[in-house]
C-alpha cells in the first residue's frame, strides 16, 4: 500500500529517445535519395528562358552543379561554351546563371567588367543563329568556380574575351 500514496517521480528519458527516434526518422526521410540526374541537350533553336542569379548554397545545389560540371567536361565537341539551360535536372530546365567554358572553368552567376576601350569583333552563334558582335578586347570575368565554389576574378584578353562575353549575354537574355 505504500507505493498508492508514495508516488516516484517520474523520469520522462522515454520520451527523449521516442522524440530523438522521430526526429532521425524524418530527417532520414526528407533527405534527397540521390543527386538528380543531369542531361545535356544540344540545343536545336534559341529560345530565351528565365535565369535565375540566386545561389543558396546549399549542399544539394553544389552536388547539382558538380554534376553539372562534370558532363559538361564531356560535352565540348564542337563548342566554345555550355550553358546552363542545356542541361535538365530530372527533365527540368537548369535556370541557374551558370556556363562552362569548354577547356576551361565551369562559372556561377559570371559578371563581365571591361578592362580597356579596345573593342574587337567576336563571331558568334548559338543554336543555329550566327552573329558579328563588337566587344570589348580585355575583360574581367568575375563569378564562383563550381569546381569549389571560391570567387574569381579572371583576366580574359581576345577571342576568349568574345567567349566569355557571349556566354553571359546569353544568359542575360541581351544576345
Amino acid at each position: 500500500m505504500d507505493n498508492l500514496y508514495n508516488h516516484r517521480p517520474k523520469k520522462p528519458l522515454h520520451w527523449v529517445f521516442i522524440i530523438l527516434l522521430v526526429t532521425a526518422v524524418l530527417g532520414w526521410l526528407l533527405n534527397p535519395w540521390k543527386p538528380p540526374t543531369v542531361q545535356y541537350i544540344h540545343p536545336m533553336k534559341y529560345v530565351p528562358i528565365y535565369i535565375r542569379r540566386v545561389f543558396d548554397g546549399s549542399a544539394r545545389q553544389q552536388r547539382t552543379l558538380q554534376e553539372l560540371r562534370r558532363i559538361a567536361l564531356s560535352q565540348c565537341d564542337e563548342q566554345d561554351v555550355l550553358f546552363g539551360f542545356d542541361f535538365t535536372f530530372d527533365g527540368v530546365p537548369c535556370t541557374d546563371h551558370i556556363f562552362h567554358i569548354c577547356n576551361g572553368q565551369t562559372v556561377l552567376g559570371g559578371v563581365v567588367e571591361a578592362i580597356t576601350d579596345e573593342k574587337i569583333m567576336c563571331h558568334e552563334e548559338y543554336a543555329g543563329v550566327f552573329r558579328t558582335v563588337q566587344r570589348n578586347a580585355q575583360i574581367r570575368l568575375i563569378g564562383t568556380n563550381v569546381a569549389d565554389f571560391e570567387v574569381i576574378e579572371t583576366d580574359v584578353i581576345g577571342r576568349n574575351a568574345c567567349i566569355v562575353q557571349h556566354a553571359v549575354s546569353v544568359l542575360d537574355g541581351q544576345w
